[in-house]
């Protein structure tokens, strides 16, 4: 009976993290998975989320600089493009720290990149100082980056912030801290 109970425990732990890989590359860039997550949603799992950056973050400051950084979302559920920007648009809105006027235009062209997805699909949110933000579905870019730091910053506060962040679990975890 006990090795049936050591079975179910790895299979239990498997499904509850996929593959996401321990390293990133990213624009000649190695970078290394810092953490990773789950995100569930009144108990069902929405996503896997995984911080991927050059250096491992020692504090909350530390994860979400003008530095070469990787975020990547494996998503367990066919989800809407309109759920997914309206649940990025009410966790950015909640945050004090956030000016969204500031950002407007280039969230909405952020947004506009946005598809619906499907169990097993990947959204890669990768930041580079020189380069700006790009967005990946399945490895594939969609659209332009959107050049500057401080949008990255507000819009990677949906997983860093240390307050205002879609789960402050979630973010110790993709943190490590």
């Amino acid at each position: 009976m006990k090795i049936y109970s050591v079975i179910l425990i790895y299979i239990l732990a498997y499904s509850l993290y996929g593959d996401l890989a321990k390293e990133c590359e990213y624009k000649g860039s190695t970078l290394q998975k810092q953490g990773e997550s789950i995100f569930t949603h009144y108990g069902f799992k929405v996503y896997q989320v995984a911080y991927y950056s050059l250096q491992a973050p020692q504090s909350f400051k530390d994860s979400n600089t003008d530095s070469i950084s990787v975020l990547v979302l494996q998503y367990s559920r066919d989800l809407k493009r309109s759920d997914i920007i309206k649940n990025a648009q009410h966790i950015l809105e909640k945050n004090p720290d956030i000016d969204l006027s500031d950002h407007e235009n280039k969230l909405d062209q952020l947004h506009r990149l946005y598809s619906n997805v499907n169990k097993g699909d990947r959204y890669k949110l990768a930041y580079h100082p020189n380069d700006g933000l790009e967005l990946y579905l399945n490895n594939e870019l969609q659209g332009e980056p959107i050049i500057g730091y401080e949008f990255k910053k507000a819009y990677f506060s949906i997983w860093l912030s240390q307050d205002h962040s879609v789960s402050k679990s979630l973010t110790k975890k993709i943190l490590n801290l």
